[in-house]
């Protein structure tokens, strides 16, 4: 499936090479400004695990047959297709950023190559340029370039300022600071904003303050310090060291959907231990990954939700029989309820299932914070 991907990618580059041959033909090449940006955003991942024949029935929620998948295998990239790879294809051209298309708030979801060519111009031949810059930038480096001014009126219509910083600056100077110093990304809730050399991530919630983690913190009126890190939350012990140097009434632990059976298994006792070890008495809590709303129907999403919390209920067993004491241990499986209704990608959680999300944590948090031990129920989803 990729090699039709590939090969309509080559196909473009073809004509695209077409077109700078008679501008070269015409001896215009060099003083023509070339602006190459290869795509639109992130690779798509709505292939799923084994690609589609059709990428609609993806957004419809119908499943795909792979034995029809295979059959079919010739038709792929001709009229009776809409054909799409495999999300493992999305995530290796997306590497070495994390997630896809429609993830805006990672790099993975909108960072795509860009070469500039203007040999008359730009002496610096086959230099890289690793200055921050957005598509936004574009409009103003080609006015810049031509040597005309930003619009402020069209047909009588005022014009808003252009937000954009021309690219110019760096022509003529590989190691200039960035002008592009701030840049704001969202899609379908998936957000980020980048400023200097940062960017914090945001998903699924409508605005700030809507995460479980700050609705929790209004509701116990106490301060709630997430170390998170979005996608890249996965135990290490650096952060648990980090965590140690804290003092709070309670350490939550629930980066799960961030990670993979094996890495749970490997590490969640040295983590828990790095923390008892600092703070004897603070009661630790180990929450298991929520069920994505479509688990009754993906049967890849239900092995691995099973395979992850199976490795951090024995990592849990045996940190409770090695003698640490003070765990606790939170089930995934109602963490969103069971309608449906709390995720805006089957697996981030909408603004109702943060709250769902708050409202299954707060009774645990309310009794660890008095001294009491919590009660947790589990509610197997059928």
């Amino acid at each position: 499936m990729m090699e039709v991907y590939a090969g309509a990618l080559a196909h473009c580059d073809y004509q695209m090479a077409r077109i700078l041959d008679t501008i070269e033909a015409q001896g215009e090449l060099d003083n023509t400004l070339v602006i190459y940006i290869q795509g639109d955003n992130g690779a798509s991942g709505e292939g799923g695990m084994q690609g589609l024949l059709n990428e609609m029935t993806m957004f419809n929620g119908i499943p795909e047959d792979m034995k029809e998948v295979v059959r079919r295998m010739n038709e792929l990239g001709g009229p009776m297709t809409f054909n799409h790879y495999p999300v493992g294809w999305a995530h290796a051209m997306d590497t070495p950023f994390q997630w896809t298309k429609q993830i805006a708030s990672h790099f993975g979801g909108t960072r795509n190559g860009l070469v500039i060519s203007w040999p008359a111009r730009i002496k610096d031949k086959g230099g890289l340029r690793t200055q921050f810059c957005s598509v936004i930038d574009i409009m103003p480096t080609l006015l810049e370039a031509a040597g005309v001014p930003a619009p402020t009126s069209i047909n009588g219509v005022a014009q808003k300022p252009i937000e954009g910083t021309s690219l110019v600056y760096t022509f003529d100077d590989a190691k200039a600071p960035s002008k592009h110093t701030t840049q704001y990304f969202e899609m379908f809730a998936n957000r980020g904003i980048y400023h200097d050399t940062s960017i914090v991530h945001g998903e699924g919630a409508s605005r700030p303050g809507m995460p479980h983690a700050q609705i929790l913190g209004r509701r116990l009126n106490r301060p709630v310090i997430n170390l998170g890190f979005a996608g890249a939350g996965t135990m290490d012990i650096e952060v648990a060291r980090l965590m140690a140097e804290l003092d709070p009434c309670v350490y939550l632990v629930d980066c799960l959907p961030n990670m993979n059976a094996p890495l749970i298994a490997e590490r969640v006792e040295p983590f828990v231990r790095t923390l008892r070890s600092a703070r004897p008495e603070t009661p630790i809590v180990l929450v298991e990954d929520r069920t994505g709303t479509n688990a009754w129907l993906a049967e890849g999403g239900r092995e691995h939700h099973a395979a992850r919390r199976k490795a951090l209920r024995e990592g849990f067993d045996r940190l409770q029989m090695s003698g640490v004491r003070g765990l606790h241990y939170v089930p995934g499986d109602n963490l969103l309820g069971d309608d449906d209704e709390a995720t805006v990608d089957s697996s981030h959680p909408s603004d109702l299932g943060y709250m769902r999300y708050a409202d299954a944590l707060e009774p645990i948090l309310r009794r660890l914070i008095a001294g009491e031990e919590p009660i947790v129920r589990s509610s197997q989803r059928t």
